[in-house]
């Protein structure tokens, strides 16, 4: 029986995986020798982050989780002034693009990576999900670039996606198609950056194509349960200003040396 790999592969462009993989593993490489101390900062500083989490009384799902994370990104907690920015501009780290959240602004990559590093701090499965973002709901959308990146949680024994720059659900259409759970957006999975820029081979690729297959039609929350989830989880934050107070102060030290580290 043929992969799935194989089954989709029209819809993915494999352009040098192996040869691209090699120069991006030396350049991170290069990266990390280079801001060996940036990388340790940004490991203590999540931690913190965790141990935020724990405090917070967020319970133990990753979707309460990471909905803590998005509302605590947004707010600017995380940040060293205090408040988050969208921006699209190209940064000049390329290993930890979750350390820019320190810096008070990103995109979805930046956003994304910086869910990814926290949750797997806890050993909570959180991946990264390159895809083409559109309205249209047609197979040729497969053809586009990728253009936004998610993240792929567990939730009740299957995957569902979760969009932290624009604070909303998905769920498996498809093992490549997600569709966004409260808007008119359609997510085509876009793996070829995944092997080029984190290594994933084509094994990698089977495996996780597996997991959305397995997780199609399987997602059962409303809108409105989502909805109370939110609700309960920034109402916690909210009751817990001194956990919040006590996190800023504790932290402010790491995020100005993280903030004055990060190459401009």
């Amino acid at each position: 029986m043929a992969s799935l790999v194989d089954k989709y592969s029209k819809g993915f462009m494999f352009y040098d995986g192996e040869e691209r993989q090699l120069v991006w593993s030396a350049m991170l490489d290069l990266e990390r020798d280079k801001y060996a101390e940036l990388y340790s900062d940004y490991k203590t500083f999540l931690k913190a982050c965790r141990e935020l989490i724990k405090e917070l009384s967020i319970d133990s799902s990753s979707l309460s989780k990471i909905k803590c994370i998005d509302m605590l990104a947004s707010l600017g907690k995380f940040s060293c002034n205090g408040k988050f920015t969208h921006d699209t501009s190209p940064q000049k780290l390329i290993g930890i693009h979750g350390a820019y959240i320190v810096y008070g602004k990103g995109c979805c990559r930046h956003l994304s990576n910086f869910a990814k590093d926290l949750l797997r701090q806890g050993n909570t499965y959180c991946d990264k999900f390159y895809c083409n973002a559109t309205y249209e709901s047609i197979p040729e959308s497969l053809d586009g670039d990728a253009n936004h990146m998610i993240n792929i949680i567990k939730y009740n024994d299957s995957y569902i996606g979760y969009d932290l720059a624009n604070h909303e659900e998905s769920y498996f259409v498809s093992p490549v198609h997600l569709k966004s759970v409260v808007s008119l957006v359609h997510l085509y999975y876009k793996p070829e950056l995944q092997i080029v820029f984190d290594g994933l081979n084509i094994e990698g690729l089977e495996s996780n194509l597996v997991r959305y297959s397995d997780s199609v039609g399987a997602f059962k929350l409303t809108e409105e349960e989502l909805s109370d989830m939110s609700c309960e989880v920034s109402s916690k934050i909210i009751s817990k200003k001194k956990v919040l107070k006590d996190f800023e102060r504790s932290t402010n030290s790491i995020k100005e040396k993280i903030y004055k580290q990060i190459p401009r």
